[in-house]
């Protein structure tokens, strides 16, 4: 009796365990954590206003992927390295994506690293003029452009200085490694 009474009681643990963890993570949504999200939308609210209405319709309003656009903020977003695109489908036109291809060394990556807030500036400069967006998303300007940088860094939990990201700061702007 007092064996089944402690397999009862480790198996109404472990389900209480299994309840807990299943919860805990259906709390947590993909992308930007509450908290970050919160600073990021105070300290840069240009970029905010900028990220609503230019990325988050593809990205996802906490920048955790939508519509076939890639996750850009949280856990999944960022990574340093390009992730294997195969399987991907972005708003781009197919031809473009070819001569892409054919024009890549290769074993070239599809993109540098992501280690600054430079590279990933760079980056947009280039990736904003090839995707396209849908006809009612209009181009940044260089300023939106900064704003939206720092939102997104400040939402992916790097840190950035008081003072804001800029073309003179943006070189030593770690991007956080998730």
């Amino acid at each position: 009796m007092q064996r089944r009474s402690r397999q009862s009681s480790f198996i109404s643990s472990c389900g209480g365990l299994a309840l807990s963890v299943a919860l805990a993570c259906a709390a947590t949504p993909p992308g930007a954590s509450d908290a970050d999200l919160a600073q990021a939308n105070d300290r840069a609210s240009v970029g905010a206003a900028a990220f609503e209405g230019t990325c988050a319709g593809c990205h996802g309003p906490r920048g955790e992927g939508l519509a076939g656009a890639p996750p850009i903020i949280g856990i999944t977003g960022l990574p340093r390295y390009p992730r294997d695109q195969s399987g991907v489908q972005l708003y781009q036109d197919p031809e473009q994506i070819q001569r892409q291809a054919q024009l890549r060394v290769p074993g070239a990556s599809s993109r540098p690293e992501f280690v600054t807030a430079l590279d990933l500036h760079n980056y947009l400069k280039v990736h904003m003029s090839t995707v396209q967006r849908p006809a009612n998303v209009r181009d940044l300007t260089e300023e939106e452009l900064w704003g939206v940088l720092e939102f997104m860094l400040i939402a992916h939990g790097s840190p950035v200085p008081q003072a804001g990201l800029s073309a003179e700061n943006a070189a030593s702007v770690q991007i956080r490694a998730q």
